[in-house]
């Protein structure tokens, strides 16, 4: 089986930004597994399957029916003390997208997970997995020099593949919203 994700993927930009500071993250305090996957935003968490090629196809039907729409990208969040994003502020379209996603894989029998639905909380991961307590105060403190507040316009979805030998996120395919 193999595990997949989408994301919305930012604009350079953005996403610029976002590598800089995991590299710096990482020759600082050695926090660095951000740096495994493409800087995005979750709009469905991984999932497993064992037929890529469906969720392949799928990807083009809803960029085919989906218009692009702004994103802003504001200030630092974290979820408890394992995880450091960029934070995004709530967006109707983002949320419709989301749901609309969830709903299609429903009946493809992928189920959302407890942190998707109502209780989703758009962000873009900047550090997690190799942060421990110690580690996300520093990192925490270190990045309150940084004022973050992008704004773009959301035009991509990419296919995010999950190698396992590796521990780290491939995007494998990306389709352009209207």
């Amino acid at each position: 089986n193999m595990k997949i994700g989408f994301g919305l993927m930012l604009d350079k930009n953005s996403s610029d930004f976002a590598i800089k500071l995991e590299k710096e993250l990482c020759k600082k305090f050695s926090v660095c597994w951000g740096l495994n996957q493409a800087p995005h935003i979750a709009i469905k968490r991984p999932f497993e399957t064992n037929n890529i090629k469906e969720f392949e196809d799928y990807l083009d039907i809803i960029a085919n029916k989906s218009k692009s729409f702004k994103v802003n990208l504001k200030g630092i969040g974290s979820f408890e003390e394992h995880t450091i994003f960029m934070d995004v502020i709530e967006n109707k379209a983002l949320t419709e997208l989301h749901f609309k996603i969830l709903d299609d894989l429903k009946e493809k029998g992928v189920n959302p997970n407890k942190f998707e639905r109502e209780k989703v909380k758009f962000h873009s991961t900047l550090a997690t997995r190799d942060l421990d307590k110690e580690k996300f105060y520093l990192a925490q403190e270190y990045l309150k020099q940084y004022k973050i507040d992008f704004t773009f316009e959301a035009k991509e979805i990419g296919l995010f593949y999950y190698l396992e030998d590796k521990d780290e996120w491939i995007v494998t395919k990306v389709v352009s919203l209207k």
